[in-house]
C-alpha cells in the first residue's frame, strides 16, 4: 500500500467519494452527507487530502483535513 497527497478533485479522488456517497445514501436513506466542500479547502498548508492505493495501484481509502476559521455554528476542536 502507498498513500500519496492529491488534490480533493483528482479523478481517484471523485470516485472514491462518490462511492461512499452511494453508501451512504443506501445505508441511511438520504441523499448522504451533503456539507459544501471545495477542493482549495485541502490545499497546503489550510488542508491536506490523501489516498491510499494498493499494490496494483488501485485506489482504496481516502482521508482528508482541512481547517475552519471561528464561528459561530458550534464547530469544536476534531469537526
Amino acid at each position: 500500500m502507498s498513500i500519496r497527497p492529491v488534490p480533493y478533485d483528482h479523478p481517484d479522488a471523485v470516485k472514491l467519494n462518490d462511492q461512499v456517497q452511494a453508501e451512504y445514501a443506501e445505508r441511511y436513506g438520504d441523499e448522504g452527507d451533503v456539507t459544501p466542500l471545495d477542493a482549495s479547502m485541502f490545499k497546503p498548508p489550510l488542508g491536506l487530502y490523501l489516498l491510499a492505493y494498493d499494490e496494483r495501484d488501485r485506489p482504496i481509502a481516502s482521508g482528508g483535513w482541512r481547517g475552519q476559521d471561528r464561528n459561530d455554528e458550534g464547530y469544536a476542536d476534531g469537526d
